[in-house]
């Protein structure tokens, strides 16, 4: 039955999340915090930078990630309904063609993927409005620690090469937030899949 195919479909999904490496940017945590010590071993100014920075890219993707599934969910559910309906319209193609009901059929099929794609695209636009907010976070996050480095060493604390090593590994810390970004529609299909 239907349930059948949609699990062929789940797993699809899950097997790309994973092959994709869009739901293991987890595993990049031991690295961050890692990279975070370093800093704060460089000196404490850039450490508590690169964690306030942190603390925000955080923050900021835990909220998109809530208020973005919702939104998937929602247009995967009228996505999905109106795959059910036209599955059970082709399996009964000669009755509803028999009875003339074909032109009725297709267009409630066309009005209900008109409002199917319409909510696949607010969500859409909803992740690249977030999307760029929290990139200009993370351009903020990596001007606050350049500029607690540039700070530190006009007082004459740390050399230019630990304000361009600061830099650096902030950068390695923001690839995964980067990533996580990228593979957020993926993660919120794939967490959907396997409830």
């Amino acid at each position: 039955g239907p349930g059948y195919f949609r699990g062929f479909e789940d797993l699809e999904i899950l097997r790309n999340a994973v092959t994709r490496g869009d739901v293991l940017a987890i595993l990049d945590l031991p690295w961050i915090i890692l990279y975070l010590s370093v800093l704060y071993f460089i000196h404490p100014m850039v450490g508590l930078a690169a964690m306030g920075a942190v603390i925000l890219m955080a923050s900021a993707q835990t909220l998109l990630k809530i208020f973005e599934k919702k939104r998937y969910i929602i247009a995967d559910v009228a996505f999905e309904s109106n795959l059910g309906f036209i599955r059970t319209v082709l399996a009964k193609t000669q009755i509803v063609s028999g009875m003339g009901m074909l032109p009725a059929v297709m267009k409630r099929y066309i009005t209900r993927d008109q409002k199917a794609s319409a909510l696949r695209r607010e969500a859409d636009g909803f992740h690249s409005f977030v999307g760029s907010f929290i990139r200009l976070v993370h351009f903020i996050a990596t001007l606050g620690v350049f500029g607690a480095g540039a700070f530190v060493f006009f007082e004459e604390e740390i050399t230019i090469g630990a304000i361009f090593a600061s830099v650096i590994m902030v950068f390695r810390i923001i690839s995964p937030f980067e990533r996580g970004l990228y593979g957020m529609k993926t993660a919120c299909e794939a967490s959907g899949a396997y409830k």
